[in-house]
């Protein structure tokens, strides 16, 4: 990708060799033409979109995920079973139902359908990644807490959050990560480009029917990744954590 993106669209093709015979900066230069003002507007909706999600599921995964750690009731078993199964379903299975209930309720080519969705689908897992770190917090922490007058949410806010922050940063990861670079729901429940996050975007601006504009198309992927990268450079010991301290815990 990186290599193709200072490739010519005559040369892109070429075989044998990777590297490029003509160096081009064309690709990235087109990027910035009013004709292409995707960048500005998908990545504009792409932050929105997914800071939202984050918003909306770190607080909701958090809660059900220390209620289900912390106590014990008939059928816990069943819900945590029942909240993984949800991740049985492939997402193209369900996009339809998706598009004929948001015509139906006005919900298509808006920022609230798109956050509802990517809620649904990132909080299972979300719920999994942080219950396997409220488990492993020892339960005299908690006891202490409620033994000097504090409720049960007193001791999430002051003691548990803060020590399981590395999963709540890993968590974010994935949910940031999930609602980035999905593709299929957001290029079906927006209409208009102007509500288009980077993913479909960029195929709807560099692919038809009989034209495949690679080289931009290689490039504003690139650009598209910087903040991923970034935000993995800086959080990746974290998300390692976190998956492997919570995913696998049942």
């Amino acid at each position: 990708m990186v290599v193709g993106s200072f490739k010519t669209q005559a040369t892109i093709m070429d075989l044998p060799g990777l590297w490029p015979t003509e160096i081009t900066l064309s690709n990235y230069t087109q990027l910035l033409s009013p004709l292409y003002p995707f960048l500005v507007t998908g990545v504009k909706n792409g932050l929105i979109v997914t800071l939202a999600t984050a918003c909306v599921c770190l607080p909701i995964s958090t809660l059900a995920a220390y209620g289900l750690s912390r106590f014990r009731f008939s059928g816990q078993h069943s819900i945590l079973l029942g909240i993984m199964g949800t991740q049985i379903f492939p997402g193209v299975v369900l996009v339809l139902s998706f598009y004929i209930f948001y015509g139906e309720l006005g919900w298509l080519n808006t920022y609230f359908g798109l956050v509802l969705a990517y809620t649904g689908f990132t909080i299972p897992f979300a719920v999994w990644l942080l219950k396997g770190f409220f488990d492993d917090l020892p339960e005299e922490l908690i006891d202490a807490v409620l033994i000097d007058g504090g409720t049960r949410l007193t001791a999430l806010r002051l003691v548990a959050l803060p020590l399981i922050m590395p999963g709540v940063l890993a968590t974010f990861m994935f949910i940031f990560l999930v609602s980035w670079d999905e593709f299929l729901y957001s290029l079906t429940l927006t209409t208009t480009n102007d509500m288009r996050t980077m993913a479909p975007a960029i195929i709807m601006t560099f692919y038809s029917r009989y034209n495949y504009r690679w080289g931009p198309m290689m490039a504003a992927s690139i650009v598209v990744s910087i903040p991923v990268l970034v935000m993995f450079l800086f959080l990746q010991k974290y998300l390692i954590k976190g998956l492997t301290a919570g995913a696998v815990k049942g």
